[in-house]
């Protein structure tokens, strides 16, 4: 019972995996997005998704939803103002 009160300790072999798919997903420069990113993904390993690629296509489709993402926004703007210099 007091296991289902407290999530398990994360290992070493976790944290690396965690951060790996981190990175390969290309959550490198943007704090913001990394740490939300990184919340995501430690709730999802918690919960019992395990699979680096099942993590990555997650973030993928949560990328895509841009709401929970500013950084979509802000890349949007950018290119949008691009085409109005051209």
């Amino acid at each position: 019972m007091s296991s289902e009160l407290f999530p398990r300790h994360l290992s070493n072999e976790d944290l690396e995996l965690l951060q790996t798919t981190l990175n390969d997903a290309g959550y490198i420069g943007d704090h913001q997005e990394r740490q939300v990113a990184a919340k995501l993904l430690l709730s999802w390993y918690q919960d019992g998704m395990r699979d680096p690629s099942d993590l990555a296509n997650e973030l993928d489709r949560q990328r895509a939803e841009a709401s929970l993402f500013p950084i979509n926004a802000r890349v949007l703007a950018s290119t949008q103002h691009k085409a109005r210099t051209k």
